[in-house]
């Protein structure tokens, strides 16, 4: 089986939600504050699955002209 890390990325703040290859849902959606504690803490509960695939939507950029 596999398992899926979604990622909404945003300046301060990313929205995620974690799930398995049959859609089920492991953690809703939630927020993560784009500090190293809290990644860490994200990363404590999704190593122990084995075939994880992250996958993250690109941000919006803006340029002025």
């Amino acid at each position: 089986m596999e398992y899926i890390l979604i990622f909404d990325i945003a300046k301060n703040k990313n929205a995620y939600c974690f799930i398995d290859s049959l859609k089920n849902i492991i953690i809703d959606s939630a927020l993560i504050v784009n500090k190293k504690d809290d990644f860490d803490n994200l990363y404590n509960i999704v190593k122990h699955y084995n075939n994880l695939i992250v996958i993250m939507e690109s941000t919006s950029i803006s340029f002025s002209s």
